[in-house]
């Protein structure tokens, strides 16, 4: 059966000294590693008080995403097996059966969000769950668009992982507007982005990714896309991912 990621020879305290293939997780195109939009652009811009120009701790510029081997070694993530990938540009995932707590995003809202991470979070504080259990709140943060017949955004959802603990007996829901969905094994494909969503190139990675899989004759499933934030938004080294899920599991 799949096993939690566990890897070793990425330490966290050597920051930045991965090669860009150990930081996405798979072998990055030659055509896409030539484009200026994809250069590494990687800036700490913390001064010598330990905040950026803006106050933050963060950094300002894309850059090399934080491997996802620190980040699962370093904290539970979900159940997945890493299969190989026919080709280059993507990384690709057997996504083990699990439960998830999963909330409406209402994409009218501009803090909608935002409120949907709060409802999420509020569910692992025990503050909204039946039996008042405190459990981790763990990444990535998954949002998943539904697209109609002409790929347009219908809907979407945000989902977080329930820790392996409280796997086969979840807490209910309080409220009607968080609930547990146990997905089936989805076979994924992912791309990896070190920076932020409001960088318009974060969202050009959907179209690299479909490139990618058309080389290789691999068909995703045309309704749906999903993002993942793997790390604390706004703090560090950023992970953030685009998922496309195969056809043949939908």
């Amino acid at each position: 059966p799949p096993k939690y990621r566990q890897h070793s020879g990425i330490k966290e305290e050597a920051e930045g000294s991965f090669t860009r293939e150990e930081a996405d997780g798979y072998k990055e195109c030659e055509e896409y590693l030539a484009d200026p939009d994809n250069e590494d652009l990687y800036e700490n811009a913390a001064n010598e008080t330990g905040t950026a120009p803006n106050g933050q701790h963060h950094l300002l510029r894309r850059h090399k995403p934080k491997p996802a081997a620190q980040i699962c070694n370093n904290k539970e993530c979900p159940v997945f097996d890493e299969l190989e990938s026919s080709g280059c540009g993507y990384e690709t995932r057997l996504l083990a059966r699990a439960n998830w707590t999963t909330t409406m995003v209402d994409l009218d809202r501009p803090e909608g969000f935002r409120e949907a991470y709060i409802r999420l979070y509020r569910y692992s504080s025990g503050a909204n769950n039946d039996r008042g259990e405190k459990m981790s709140f763990l990444s990535p943060v998954v949002e998943t668009y539904w697209l109609d017949q002409n790929s347009k955004v219908v809907n979407a959802v945000m989902s977080v992982y329930i820790p392996q603990q409280f796997q086969s007996n979840p807490p209910a829901s309080t409220t009607k507007e968080v609930w547990v969905s146990e997905y089936p094994d989805y076979k994924i494909y992912s791309r990896a982005f070190g920076g932020y969503r409001e960088d318009p190139e974060f969202f050009n990675q959907f179209a690299l990714l479909k490139s990618s899989l058309e080389r290789d004759n691999i068909t995703p499933f045309p309704h749906a896309r999903l993002t993942g934030g793997w790390t604390h938004h706004g703090f560090g080294r950023q992970r953030m991912e685009v998922v496309l899920v195969d056809d043949a599991y939908m």
